[in-house]
Protein backbone atom coordinates (compact mmCIF):
# COMPACT_ATOMS: atom_id res chain seq x y z
CA UNK A 1 0.00 0.00 0.00
CA UNK A 2 1.64 3.21 -0.86
CA UNK A 3 1.31 6.35 0.96
CA UNK A 4 0.98 9.45 -0.34
CA UNK A 5 1.60 12.73 2.12
CA UNK A 6 0.21 15.88 0.71
CA UNK A 7 3.00 19.06 0.41
CA UNK A 8 3.38 21.33 3.48
CA UNK A 9 1.13 24.64 3.00
CA UNK A 10 3.48 27.82 3.27
CA UNK A 11 1.86 31.35 4.01
CA UNK A 12 3.76 34.23 3.27
CA UNK A 13 6.39 35.76 5.53
CA UNK A 14 6.12 38.60 7.61
CA UNK A 15 8.86 40.41 5.67
CA UNK A 16 7.03 39.52 2.51
CA UNK A 17 3.69 40.81 3.73
CA UNK A 18 5.66 44.16 4.85
CA UNK A 19 6.81 44.34 1.71
CA UNK A 20 3.68 43.89 0.16
CA UNK A 21 1.95 46.65 2.03
CA UNK A 22 4.59 48.92 1.58
CA UNK A 23 4.22 48.57 -2.09
CA UNK A 24 0.20 49.24 -1.82
CA UNK A 25 0.91 52.13 0.01
CA UNK A 26 3.14 53.45 -2.32
CA UNK A 27 0.95 52.57 -5.43
CA UNK A 28 -1.76 54.16 -3.35
CA UNK A 29 -0.10 57.73 -2.55
CA UNK A 30 0.87 57.95 -5.54
CA UNK A 31 -2.77 57.59 -6.60
CA UNK A 32 -3.87 60.08 -4.18
CA UNK A 33 -0.92 62.42 -5.35
CA UNK A 34 -1.97 62.47 -8.81
CA UNK A 35 -5.89 62.88 -7.52
CA UNK A 36 -5.22 65.84 -5.32
CA UNK A 37 -3.04 67.78 -7.92
CA UNK A 38 -5.69 67.01 -10.26
CA UNK A 39 -8.20 68.07 -8.08
CA UNK A 40 -5.83 71.78 -7.23
CA UNK A 41 -5.15 72.47 -11.15
CA UNK A 42 -9.23 71.73 -12.02
CA UNK A 43 -9.71 74.10 -8.90
CA UNK A 44 -7.33 76.80 -9.93
CA UNK A 45 -8.66 76.90 -13.28
CA UNK A 46 -12.04 76.98 -12.05
CA UNK A 47 -11.73 79.89 -10.16
CA UNK A 48 -9.69 81.60 -12.85
CA UNK A 49 -12.42 81.50 -15.22
CA UNK A 50 -14.62 82.80 -12.84
CA UNK A 51 -12.75 85.60 -12.12
CA UNK A 52 -12.54 85.98 -16.09
CA UNK A 53 -16.36 85.95 -16.11
CA UNK A 54 -16.32 88.28 -13.21
CA UNK A 55 -14.03 90.61 -14.23
CA UNK A 56 -16.07 90.49 -18.33
CA UNK A 57 -19.17 91.28 -16.26
CA UNK A 58 -17.77 93.97 -14.29
CA UNK A 59 -16.37 95.86 -16.99
CA UNK A 60 -19.31 95.22 -19.52
CA UNK A 61 -21.91 97.07 -16.99
CA UNK A 62 -19.51 99.71 -15.99
CA UNK A 63 -18.74 100.54 -19.36
CA UNK A 64 -22.36 100.74 -20.41
CA UNK A 65 -22.98 102.89 -18.03
CA UNK A 66 -19.76 105.08 -18.32
CA UNK A 67 -20.22 105.56 -22.25
CA UNK A 68 -23.91 106.75 -22.02
CA UNK A 69 -22.59 109.79 -19.64
CA UNK A 70 -24.99 113.10 -20.03
CA UNK A 71 -26.56 111.59 -23.11
CA UNK A 72 -30.20 111.61 -23.94
CA UNK A 73 -31.96 110.67 -27.10
CA UNK A 74 -32.14 113.58 -29.32
CA UNK A 75 -28.35 115.04 -28.69
CA UNK A 76 -29.64 117.70 -26.78
CA UNK A 77 -26.85 120.39 -25.01
CA UNK A 78 -28.56 122.46 -22.49
CA UNK A 79 -30.11 120.41 -20.06
CA UNK A 80 -32.37 122.22 -17.31
CA UNK A 81 -34.16 120.99 -14.14
CA UNK A 82 -37.50 121.38 -12.60
CA UNK A 83 -37.01 118.92 -9.78
CA UNK A 84 -37.66 120.31 -6.89
CA UNK A 85 -33.95 120.87 -4.83
CA UNK A 86 -32.24 118.38 -7.36
CA UNK A 87 -28.86 119.82 -6.04
CA UNK A 88 -29.40 117.65 -2.78
CA UNK A 89 -30.43 114.73 -5.03
CA UNK A 90 -27.20 112.67 -5.60
CA UNK A 91 -29.24 110.92 -8.69
CA UNK A 92 -30.63 114.15 -10.16
CA UNK A 93 -27.95 116.75 -10.05
CA UNK A 94 -27.17 117.17 -13.71
CA UNK A 95 -25.50 120.25 -13.15
CA UNK A 96 -22.75 118.89 -10.76
CA UNK A 97 -22.08 117.20 -13.65
CA UNK A 98 -23.20 113.75 -15.28
CA UNK A 99 -19.95 112.10 -14.91
CA UNK A 100 -18.66 112.54 -10.85
CA UNK A 101 -15.80 110.27 -9.63
CA UNK A 102 -14.46 110.37 -6.15
CA UNK A 103 -11.10 108.95 -4.65
CA UNK A 104 -10.09 106.80 -2.60
CA UNK A 105 -13.17 106.77 -0.01
CA UNK A 106 -13.20 107.80 3.34
CA UNK A 107 -15.58 109.14 5.63
CA UNK A 108 -16.73 112.82 5.37
CA UNK A 109 -15.94 112.56 0.98
CA UNK A 110 -18.55 113.76 -1.20
CA UNK A 111 -20.26 110.68 -1.12
CA UNK A 112 -20.49 109.67 2.04
CA UNK A 113 -24.15 111.13 2.47
CA UNK A 114 -25.17 108.38 -0.88
CA UNK A 115 -23.32 105.32 0.92
CA UNK A 116 -20.72 105.63 3.91
CA UNK A 117 -17.79 104.49 4.13
CA UNK A 118 -16.87 101.49 6.77
CA UNK A 119 -16.94 97.94 7.29
CA UNK A 120 -20.91 97.26 8.13
CA UNK A 121 -23.04 94.90 5.18
CA UNK A 122 -22.77 97.54 1.64
CA UNK A 123 -20.82 100.05 2.90
CA UNK A 124 -18.03 101.65 1.16
CA UNK A 125 -14.63 99.89 1.20
CA UNK A 126 -11.98 102.35 2.63
CA UNK A 127 -9.10 103.22 -0.31
CA UNK A 128 -11.24 102.50 -3.08
CA UNK A 129 -12.70 104.80 -5.97
CA UNK A 130 -16.08 105.72 -6.84
CA UNK A 131 -18.40 107.00 -9.91
CA UNK A 132 -21.93 108.56 -10.33
CA UNK A 133 -22.96 108.51 -13.89
CA UNK A 134 -26.46 109.83 -15.10
CA UNK A 135 -28.16 110.10 -18.45
CA UNK A 136 -31.56 109.40 -20.19
CA UNK A 137 -32.50 105.82 -20.38
CA UNK A 138 -32.51 105.67 -24.43
CA UNK A 139 -34.00 102.26 -24.74
CA UNK A 140 -36.81 103.27 -23.85
CA UNK A 141 -38.13 105.83 -24.66
CA UNK A 142 -41.53 107.10 -26.47
CA UNK A 143 -42.83 110.25 -28.71
CA UNK A 144 -44.98 113.11 -28.01
CA UNK A 145 -47.57 114.05 -29.94
CA UNK A 146 -47.97 117.28 -28.55
CA UNK A 147 -47.04 118.94 -25.18
CA UNK A 148 -49.98 121.74 -23.73
CA UNK A 149 -48.00 123.59 -21.94
CA UNK A 150 -50.96 126.17 -21.73
CA UNK A 151 -53.12 123.37 -20.07
CA UNK A 152 -53.85 123.40 -16.57
CA UNK A 153 -52.04 121.31 -15.58
CA UNK A 154 -49.58 121.22 -18.85
CA UNK A 155 -49.16 117.52 -20.11
CA UNK A 156 -47.15 115.73 -22.76
CA UNK A 157 -49.93 113.11 -25.02
CA UNK A 158 -47.21 110.56 -25.98
CA UNK A 159 -47.98 107.88 -29.19
CA UNK A 160 -47.35 104.91 -26.91
CA UNK A 161 -49.29 103.84 -24.25
CA UNK A 162 -46.76 101.21 -23.17
CA UNK A 163 -44.66 104.04 -22.08
CA UNK A 164 -44.07 102.67 -17.84
CA UNK A 165 -44.30 106.14 -16.85
CA UNK A 166 -45.96 105.94 -13.64
CA UNK A 167 -47.07 108.58 -11.04
CA UNK A 168 -43.97 110.59 -9.79
CA UNK A 169 -41.70 108.98 -12.46
CA UNK A 170 -38.85 111.14 -13.18
CA UNK A 171 -38.27 112.02 -17.03
CA UNK A 172 -36.10 113.93 -19.29
CA UNK A 173 -37.40 115.58 -22.22
CA UNK A 174 -35.67 116.62 -25.15
CA UNK A 175 -35.80 118.31 -28.67
CA UNK A 176 -32.86 118.56 -30.90
CA UNK A 177 -31.92 121.86 -28.85
CA UNK A 178 -33.03 121.56 -24.78
CA UNK A 179 -33.74 118.84 -22.62
CA UNK A 180 -35.78 119.45 -18.97
CA UNK A 181 -35.91 116.56 -16.47
CA UNK A 182 -39.40 116.71 -14.42
CA UNK A 183 -41.36 114.76 -12.64
CA UNK A 184 -45.05 112.96 -14.07
CA UNK A 185 -47.47 114.44 -11.15
CA UNK A 186 -50.36 112.28 -13.37
CA UNK A 187 -50.95 109.90 -15.90
CA UNK A 188 -54.38 110.50 -17.14
CA UNK A 189 -56.03 107.09 -18.37
CA UNK A 190 -58.07 109.04 -21.30
CA UNK A 191 -57.14 108.38 -24.11
CA UNK A 192 -55.33 105.25 -23.32
CA UNK A 193 -53.09 106.28 -20.93
CA UNK A 194 -51.07 108.50 -22.98
CA UNK A 195 -51.42 111.84 -21.59
CA UNK A 196 -48.42 112.63 -18.70
CA UNK A 197 -49.21 115.99 -16.57
CA UNK A 198 -46.71 117.85 -15.05
CA UNK A 199 -47.97 119.80 -12.40
CA UNK A 200 -46.13 121.76 -9.90
CA UNK A 201 -44.99 119.98 -6.64
CA UNK A 202 -45.99 116.50 -6.73
CA UNK A 203 -44.55 113.62 -5.10
CA UNK A 204 -41.00 113.87 -3.31
CA UNK A 205 -39.17 115.11 -4.73
CA UNK A 206 -41.66 116.99 -7.20
CA UNK A 207 -42.25 119.88 -9.57
CA UNK A 208 -40.64 123.47 -9.03
CA UNK A 209 -42.96 125.02 -10.97
CA UNK A 210 -45.74 123.50 -13.91
CA UNK A 211 -43.60 125.47 -16.63
CA UNK A 212 -40.62 123.51 -17.88
CA UNK A 213 -39.25 126.97 -19.90
CA UNK A 214 -41.03 126.52 -23.68
CA UNK A 215 -43.32 124.48 -25.60
CA UNK A 216 -41.62 121.24 -26.32
CA UNK A 217 -42.48 120.46 -30.49
CA UNK A 218 -44.28 117.53 -31.70
CA UNK A 219 -42.08 114.52 -31.57
CA UNK A 220 -40.14 115.33 -28.70
CA UNK A 221 -38.48 112.29 -26.71
CA UNK A 222 -39.29 111.40 -23.33
CA UNK A 223 -37.40 108.81 -21.49
CA UNK A 224 -36.70 107.84 -17.93
CA UNK A 225 -33.90 109.65 -15.71
CA UNK A 226 -31.34 106.93 -15.18
CA UNK A 227 -28.00 107.53 -12.41
CA UNK A 228 -25.81 105.02 -11.10
CA UNK A 229 -23.07 105.46 -8.14
CA UNK A 230 -20.71 102.46 -8.56
CA UNK A 231 -18.75 101.16 -5.62
CA UNK A 232 -16.63 98.39 -3.97
CA UNK A 233 -17.88 97.24 -0.61
CA UNK A 234 -18.25 94.52 1.96
CA UNK A 235 -20.95 92.17 1.09
CA UNK A 236 -21.56 90.38 4.49
CA UNK A 237 -20.27 87.15 3.47
CA UNK A 238 -16.75 87.91 4.50
CA UNK A 239 -15.05 89.53 1.23
CA UNK A 240 -15.87 91.98 -1.21
CA UNK A 241 -18.14 92.54 -3.99
CA UNK A 242 -19.11 95.57 -6.80
CA UNK A 243 -22.30 97.43 -6.15
CA UNK A 244 -24.35 99.54 -8.28
CA UNK A 245 -26.75 101.73 -6.42
CA UNK A 246 -29.42 102.81 -9.40
CA UNK A 247 -32.12 104.80 -10.03
CA UNK A 248 -33.91 104.45 -13.01
CA UNK A 249 -37.21 106.86 -13.22
CA UNK A 250 -38.12 106.11 -9.90
CA UNK A 251 -37.05 108.16 -6.91
CA UNK A 252 -35.99 105.35 -4.60
CA UNK A 253 -32.88 103.94 -5.48
CA UNK A 254 -31.87 100.48 -6.18
CA UNK A 255 -28.70 98.32 -4.42
CA UNK A 256 -27.75 95.72 -6.44
CA UNK A 257 -24.52 93.63 -6.01
CA UNK A 258 -22.76 93.08 -9.38
CA UNK A 259 -19.88 90.97 -9.27
CA UNK A 260 -18.62 88.98 -5.97
CA UNK A 261 -14.55 89.19 -5.31
CA UNK A 262 -14.42 93.02 -6.68
CA UNK A 263 -11.51 94.12 -3.69
CA UNK A 264 -10.78 96.98 -4.88
CA UNK A 265 -11.56 99.78 -8.43
CA UNK A 266 -9.14 102.25 -9.08
CA UNK A 267 -10.47 105.51 -11.73
CA UNK A 268 -8.48 107.62 -13.38
CA UNK A 269 -10.23 109.93 -16.17
CA UNK A 270 -8.81 112.51 -19.17
CA UNK A 271 -9.64 115.39 -20.37
CA UNK A 272 -10.07 117.73 -23.58
CA UNK A 273 -9.19 121.10 -23.78
CA UNK A 274 -11.89 123.01 -25.31
CA UNK A 275 -9.25 125.86 -26.61
CA UNK A 276 -6.64 123.08 -28.45
CA UNK A 277 -9.90 120.02 -28.87
CA UNK A 278 -6.95 118.12 -27.75
CA UNK A 279 -6.69 115.81 -24.71
CA UNK A 280 -4.77 117.07 -21.98
CA UNK A 281 -1.28 115.91 -22.48
CA UNK A 282 -2.54 112.29 -22.86
CA UNK A 283 -2.10 113.03 -18.70
CA UNK A 284 -4.77 110.17 -16.80
CA UNK A 285 -5.56 112.06 -13.43
CA UNK A 286 -7.37 111.26 -10.42
CA UNK A 287 -10.57 111.94 -9.78
CA UNK A 288 -9.57 115.16 -7.05
CA UNK A 289 -7.73 116.19 -9.64
CA UNK A 290 -10.69 116.85 -12.52
CA UNK A 291 -11.46 120.61 -11.65
CA UNK A 292 -14.46 121.20 -13.16
CA UNK A 293 -17.05 118.00 -13.72
CA UNK A 294 -20.10 119.74 -15.86
CA UNK A 295 -19.71 119.43 -19.80
CA UNK A 296 -18.99 123.24 -20.05
CA UNK A 297 -17.62 125.18 -23.37
CA UNK A 298 -15.04 126.90 -21.02
CA UNK A 299 -13.78 124.01 -18.76
CA UNK A 300 -11.56 120.66 -19.55
CA UNK A 301 -14.38 118.03 -19.65
CA UNK A 302 -13.71 114.34 -19.33
CA UNK A 303 -13.30 112.60 -22.44
CA UNK A 304 -12.71 109.23 -21.19
CA UNK A 305 -12.05 106.99 -17.99
CA UNK A 306 -9.90 103.83 -16.82
CA UNK A 307 -10.78 101.43 -14.64
CA UNK A 308 -8.75 98.89 -12.78
CA UNK A 309 -10.01 96.11 -10.63
CA UNK A 310 -8.55 94.13 -8.28
CA UNK A 311 -10.52 90.66 -7.95
CA UNK A 312 -9.75 87.77 -5.56
CA UNK A 313 -11.01 84.02 -6.21
CA UNK A 314 -13.43 82.66 -3.75
CA UNK A 315 -11.38 79.41 -2.77
CA UNK A 316 -8.10 79.40 -1.51
CA UNK A 317 -6.06 77.28 -4.05
CA UNK A 318 -2.80 77.93 -3.58
CA UNK A 319 0.34 77.98 -1.54
CA UNK A 320 1.88 81.35 0.03
CA UNK A 321 5.35 80.30 -1.00
CA UNK A 322 6.51 83.01 1.76
CA UNK A 323 4.27 81.88 4.70
CA UNK A 324 3.23 78.55 3.52
CA UNK A 325 -0.46 79.87 4.24
CA UNK A 326 -3.20 78.67 1.55
CA UNK A 327 -3.97 81.59 -0.30
CA UNK A 328 -6.46 83.07 -3.06
CA UNK A 329 -5.38 84.08 -6.91
CA UNK A 330 -5.42 87.69 -7.04
CA UNK A 331 -5.60 89.59 -10.26
CA UNK A 332 -5.46 93.53 -11.30
CA UNK A 333 -7.53 94.24 -14.75
CA UNK A 334 -7.91 97.10 -16.73
CA UNK A 335 -10.78 98.78 -19.28
CA UNK A 336 -10.83 102.27 -20.95
CA UNK A 337 -13.87 103.85 -21.46
CA UNK A 338 -14.62 106.47 -24.46
CA UNK A 339 -17.34 108.86 -23.71
CA UNK A 340 -19.86 108.67 -26.52
CA UNK A 341 -21.84 112.18 -25.37
CA UNK A 342 -19.98 115.05 -26.03
CA UNK A 343 -22.16 117.50 -26.01
CA UNK A 344 -21.63 120.33 -24.27
CA UNK A 345 -24.13 123.49 -22.27
CA UNK A 346 -23.10 126.80 -22.95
Amino acid sequence: MTIHHLPRQRGFTLVELMIAMALGLFLVGAALNVVFANRQAFQIAENQSRLQENARAAFELLAHDIRAAGGNPCGANRVTNNLTNSAALWWANWAAGPIRGFENSAAGDGAHGIVPVGAAMNNRLAGSDAIIVMSANAGETVVAAQHNSGAAPPSFRVTNNQHGFTQGSVILACDEMDAVIFEATNIQPVPANTTIEHAAGGIAPGNIQANLGKTYANGTFLSRLRASFWYVGSNGRGSNSLFRLGVDGQPAPRLDEVVEGVTNMQIQYIERNPATGLLTAGTWINANQIASWPFVLTSPRVEAVRIQLSLSSRDQVGIDPATGNPKTIDTELNETIYLRNREYNP
